[in-house]
């Protein structure tokens, strides 16, 4: 759903929309832009940011709560740290899944 009512499946609009939906959408585009794709480039913290709250070619901000996005602005830099925290961790875990099927092959 978007805030604008653009959104599908159900075309809900503005406070329609269950803020946990709000926010779980401006979380999933930040995602988005942050990782990896086959198919892009991973997008810095600044530039995600600046992509939301103004948009681009795909993304516009009437397709978010205004509330959250004030949330989102207010908070940036806290969420850049999580992000690198948690990015840093993954990288690690995927490390280590790494070596354990490096291990298991040696075996075989």
């Amino acid at each position: 759903e978007k805030y604008n009512g653009e959104g599908y499946p159900y075309g809900l609009k503005g406070d329609e929309i269950p803020i946990c939906a709000a926010i779980v959408s401006v979380v999933d585009v930040y995602d988005a832009l942050r990782s990896e794709r086959p198919y892009k480039r991973a997008f810095s913290h600044e530039e995600a940011i600046n992509i939301i709250l103004n948009g681009d070619n795909r993304t516009n901000p009437q397709h978010f709560n205004p509330e959250v996005l004030n949330i989102l602005k207010k908070y940036e830099n806290d969420i850049k740290d999580l992000w690198d925290i948690i990015n840093k961790r993954s990288s690690k875990l995927l490390i280590l899944i790494k070596n354990i099927e490096k291990q298991k092959k040696n075996r075989t």
